[in-house]
């Protein structure tokens, strides 16, 4: 195994040079995303962050995740081959910057107001509550709110929270961002009826007891309930949430541009979209169980599931304190850690890098036919719902 100090330092291996080594031709800070069929160059290089993200297919990481995905490897493989096979000088302490790539950091307070009285709209809802089926409270808790563009795409905006409650950044989802329809999963009901038995009497996700509602989903406050109201239900005739959402949304003009032409996601600059959900940290017991999802998605679901979860989208962006933050936990509350890795190569990667990290992370297996946990919690209520 890995000592930390040299997985650092392969983390500090400047990612466009080791994109040159595995064949990728980087010029400006970009080049042709090999994971996808690319003609443009939109895989672009962060020497800030020293991290690469493609804004058409969504690949995203560091170092070992461009060599994991570029070369096929494992997450160890990789590993040996930066550290063994690849020549290259780690990134210096300090390296002058020109200044027009000067690194600005997150706007905190020009953003902050937006999830002060959130507000869904139409299409939010209907992703959040009639799609996702997650649990109101889940979304109060979450301070999911939405706002529309000047072209008139729909966006829902997920803020990131450290465990002071401050903002530190945030994703926008395009919800008009169509792919191409995967095939209908196919669960087996016998995989299924084990789930449901561990998540029983928790239809459309209802908290078990008084105790787990005040969890992580309930209001601690009379002002935080008017907060949640607005959050949920949307803009009210004569409701300040009503005022707040006009000041939220872009103007909405008709325009005959194509919602295709935004990416799925947005991320403002200087957002630090590492650990999510990281304020339930706060409210876990001793020995309480701690779920590591992949995506803010799937971390709704769990939490909707009655189950207190975080989502790590990549372990190379997570950050030092961030790690200390979980090994904090097991050491001092014996937090135990599980993950439902997604049904995929990329998925099992995710599990053995933080692994590597939490090495008492536990590995559940996803039934036949669900390709991450969301999926798992749509098949879980409709069987509860049918029955």
């Amino acid at each position: 195994m890995l000592d930390r100090l040299t997985l650092q330092r392969l983390r500090d291996l400047p990612i466009e040079q080791v994109a040159e080594r595995v064949g990728l031709h980087v010029e400006r800070h970009k080049s042709l995303c090999p994971f996808h069929d690319d003609h443009r160059p939109s895989l672009t290089f962060h020497a800030r962050s020293n991290t690469f993200r493609c804004f058409s297919c969504g690949a995203r990481g560091g170092p070992i995740d461009l060599v994991m995905r570029r070369l096929g490897m494992s997450f160890p493989e990789a590993c040996r081959w930066l550290d063994g096979g690849v020549r290259i000088d780690p990134l210096p302490l300090s390296r002058p910057r020109p200044r027009e790539e000067a690194y600005k950091p997150f706007d905190a307070a020009r953003y902050a107001r937006f999830f002060e009285h959130p507000w869904l709209s139409d299409p939010a809802r209907q992703f959040l509550f009639q799609e996702r089926r997650l649990d109101p409270r889940v979304v109060a808790w979450c301070r999911l709110t939405s706002w529309t563009d000047r072209h008139g795409t729909h966006w829902l905006q997920t803020p990131y929270y450290d465990t002071h409650m401050r903002l530190v950044g945030l994703q926008n989802r395009n919800l008009d961002y169509k792919k191409s329809a995967p095939a209908e999963a196919q669960t087996t009901s016998r995989a299924t009826t084990g789930m449901v038995s561990q998540i029983e009497n928790r239809t459309y996700a209802q908290p078990t007891s008084e105790k787990n509602s005040q969890t992580y989903a309930q209001p601690t406050s009379e002002k935080e309930n008017r907060t949640t109201a607005g959050m949920v239900c949307g803009p009210t005739s004569g409701g300040r949430a009503q005022a707040n959402s006009a000041s939220h949304m872009a103007p909405a003009t008709a325009s005959s541009s194509e919602p295709m032409a935004q990416p799925r996601f947005r991320f403002p600059q200087g957002s630090r979209c590492g650990l999510y959900n990281q304020p339930v940290l706060l409210r876990l017991r001793p020995g309480e169980p701690l779920w590591i999802t992949e995506g803010c998605s799937d971390c709704w679901a769990m939490l909707s599931s009655g189950r207190k979860a975080v989502a790590i989208p990549s372990a190379t962006t997570l950050h030092d304190d961030e790690v200390r933050l979980l090994l904090d936990l097991h050491d001092r509350l014996s937090t135990s850690f599980h993950m439902y890795p997604d049904a995929d190569v990329p998925g099992e990667h995710l599990f053995l890098q933080l692994r590597d990290l939490l090495p008492s992370l536990v590995h559940h297996h996803l039934p036949p036919g669900c390709k991450d946990f969301s999926d798992y919690y749509l098949s879980i209520n409709k069987i509860t719902k049918s029955s």
